[in-house]
């Protein structure tokens, strides 16, 4: 058990492009965030979509 103080890393960073977990972060409740991994092929797609939008 952990003792009082103590955070608890409930949130979960993964890839939104491949799924592949990617960290942890301290948050007040469970929680997943999206992002691209360090992966090339996911990192391209991420540049694709942003010169698509703008």
């Amino acid at each position: 058990m952990k003792a009082a103080g103590q955070s608890v890393k409930l949130g979960l960073i993964v890839c939104q492009y491949c799924g592949a977990w990617i960290d942890e972060v301290e948050t007040e409740k469970v929680t997943v965030l999206y992002g691209a991994c360090r992966d090339e092929s996911c990192r391209s797609k991420t540049r694709r979509e942003e010169m698509n939008d703008g």
